[in-house]
């Protein structure tokens, strides 16, 4: 909002009040396969010039249970809370940065499974503002098991049977048809 006066003087002064806007980013793996980490580290990123009353928290959202889960909770200076389904996963003594209003950001989930694979959201707050951001995070399964079989009947029919055991996320199969 700009706000205007003229002065006795007659000379116009300005000036601009401007919201104190939190900048958000995750860094973090999009995508990898089950067992090829120990750890994974969601790194909610934020910048703000308010630090009143600071508060990050993580929430978890996946394609069974699609109302966001709290897992997660910091203000500084109190030491981090996890919540819910994490509880025990989390490594709350995980610090990404020396700035003491921005050291327990990031999320760092112990022995991720494909179980934890869904939407990430980082909701920051402050006392003029909040934002929130959301990363998604797929723990690939490869498959245990994979048959493929074909059988044609004698009336012409193609039977295709595909089963692959194991396997996260549940695979979507298109099938083509050439009628040449």
């Amino acid at each position: 909002m700009v706000f205007s006066h003229i002065a006795p003087n007659g000379l116009l002064r300005m000036w601009i009040d401007v919201q104190a806007k939190i900048l958000l980013n995750i860094r973090g793996p999009e995508v990898f396969v089950n067992g090829s980490r120990d750890a994974v580290t969601l790194d909610c990123e934020f910048y703000t010039e308010n630090l009143k009353d600071l508060s990050i928290k993580w929430y978890y959202i996946n394609d069974i249970n699609k109302k966001p889960q709290l897992l997660y909770k910091w203000k500084p200076p109190e030491k981090p809370q996890t919540f819910n389904i994490f509880e025990n996963k989390l490594d709350l003594s995980y610090i990404v940065s020396n700035n003491s209003f921005t050291k327990h950001r990031a999320l760092r989930i112990l022995k991720p499974v494909p179980e934890m694979s869904g939407r990430y959201v980082c909701y920051v707050s402050n006392s003029e503002s909040d934002e929130t951001i959301i990363h998604s995070l797929t723990i690939l399964e490869p498959e245990k098991n994979f048959d493929l079989f074909l059988h044609r009947s004698e009336d012409g029919y193609m039977n295709i049977i595909c089963l692959a055991k194991g396997i996260y996320p549940k695979p979507q199969i298109k099938l083509f048809a050439n009628n040449a």
